[in-house]
C-alpha cells in the first residue's frame, strides 16, 4: 500500500485515519515505527495514525512490552502511542 501511495502524489489525503496493528515481536514493532514514519514523511499527520496493540500478554503491562516502540512514537507525537488501544492475548 505505501509503494502505491508513494506512487500516487497525495493519496494520502483519501483516507481520514491510517490503524497499524502491533503485536509484541520485536520485529514487528520495527516494522510499525517504519511504517508510522513512511506516512508521516508522506505528509499524515501523526495525529491520524492509530498503532493498535495486539496479542498483549495480560500478565504483562503494554508499557513494558511496547517500550521500544513507545519510544520511537513519541518523537513523532505525544498521543502516538496509547496503551488503551490493546486487544489482549
Amino acid at each position: 500500500l505505501l509503494i502505491k501511495m508513494r506512487a500516487f502524489i497525495g493519496s494520502h489525503e483519501d483516507f481520514d485515519y491510517f490503524i497499524i496493528p502491533c503485536v509484541p515481536d520485536v520485529k514487528q514493532q520495527k516494522d510499525t515505527a517504519k511504517t508510522f514514519k513512511a506516512l508521516v514523511e508522506m505528509g499524515v499527520n501523526p495525529d491520524h495514525i492509530k498503532v493498535v496493540l495486539n496479542r498483549v500478554d495480560q500478565a504483562d503491562t503494554q508499557a513494558a512490552t511496547f517500550e521500544n516502540l513507545a519510544v520511537v512514537l513519541h518523537a513523532y507525537s505525544p498521543d502516538a502511542f496509547d496503551p488503551a488501544c490493546s486487544i489482549m492475548e
